[in-house]
């Protein structure tokens, strides 16, 4: 048994490294396999409803389907979020908010944890349209093309996905991992890293590269402030801008 310094309470008791990085590993199985049955779900009504379809046309691009990927977010979130709550009760003493660290930051926080994704953004564009050209954009597009209900991916992306990601990577794994041998340093590290593996599907090398270093701030915040509200809040608008551009590439208005 082993109390955190520095991001939750005293009396707050969290898992051990190694019991983090095990039942991290079964919350990170139970998302996926949702995930999973979300996308199945989807295929086996669209073949019910058309069986004429070939079903290589019906999985074809299914991971850029918007439907689906709507679909499977708010699911995997419900389930990852349910198996947290789980795991983190099983600590006597611990309560949600203390365990993950969701105490309240101040204006000064809020104001970087807006600026920090602003610059990224900044950075990244310029960097893609003076050098790079990055195909990680027409992702986000063909997901709204295909989304059947755009609010509902709305939602999925700027709500649920951060909502889970934080609480996972810089929630539960990140005080597990911080009092261990690696520290706050490599405790970062390895939350972004495998934050960005979760994304292999959906973008190119600048792309990952991009999600990267967004990870590594995220890690930052969340160690500078103690507070998960910092890396939700730079998640919820990193994402929110990043639908908005979708949105202006759909209908023309940005090139």
């Amino acid at each position: 048994m082993q109390s955190e310094t520095g991001n939750s309470g005293p009396e707050t008791q969290v898992w051990r490294p190694w019991a983090t990085v095990g039942l991290g590993l079964t919350v990170l199985a139970g998302y996926l396999i949702v995930q999973s049955l979300a996308a199945a779900g989807v295929v086996t009504f669209r073949i019910l409803a058309n069986p004429l379809s070939s079903l290589s046309r019906i999985t074809q691009n299914l991971t850029s389907d918007g439907l689906v990927i709507s679909l499977a977010i708010l699911a995997s979130t419900i389930v990852g979020m349910g198996l947290i709550i789980v795991f983190v009760r099983m600590r006597r003493q611990a309560g949600i908010g203390d365990y993950l660290g969701l105490r309240p930051i101040g204006k000064k926080a809020i104001l970087v944890s807006l600026a920090v994704p602003s610059v990224l953004i900044l950075l990244s564009e310029t960097i893609d349209a003076l050098f790079v050209k990055s195909s990680s954009a027409k992702f986000l597009i063909d997901a709204y093309m295909t989304s059947a209900w755009p609010p509902l991916l709305w939602a999925a992306v700027v709500v649920f996905a951060p909502v889970f990601e934080e609480a996972f990577f810089r929630g539960f794994v990140f005080v597990g991992l911080q009092p261990s041998r690696i520290g706050p340093a490599g405790t970062i590290a390895v939350t972004a890293l495998a934050w960005t593996l979760l994304h292999t599907q959906q973008y190119d090398a600048f792309g990952m590269a991009t999600v990267l270093a967004g990870g590594i701030a995220l890690g930052v915040l969340r160690l500078s402030t103690g507070s998960l509200w910092s890396p939700l809040l730079m998640h919820f608008f990193w994402n929110l801008v990043a639908m908005t551009q979708t949105v202006l590439h759909v209908y023309g208005l940005i090139g």
